[in-house]
């Protein structure tokens, strides 16, 4: 329990929303936007249309994947 002026305080973490489901979806489109617009200027830097070449610069600009998820 915290005292802030002069009131006693106190929460369960249950109890603390932060966002509703729909601003949470909000949230994880524009974070999902801004990732695929990064990796878009780091691709379009590319002198070259390889593929690895690409991969190459996606790793220099610290990108990475999770090899357990990928699916050949």
């Amino acid at each position: 329990m915290s005292k802030v002026t002069g009131v006693d305080w106190q929460f369960d973490q249950s109890e603390i929303h932060t966002e509703s489901p729909e601003e949470k979806e909000a949230f994880d489109r524009i974070s999902r936007e801004q990732q695929i617009d990064a990796i878009a200027a780091v691709v379009r830097t590319s002198p070259t249309t390889s593929s690895t070449g690409i991969a190459v610069l996606l790793v220099k600009a610290g990108c990475s994947i999770d090899l357990v998820n990928i699916q050949k």
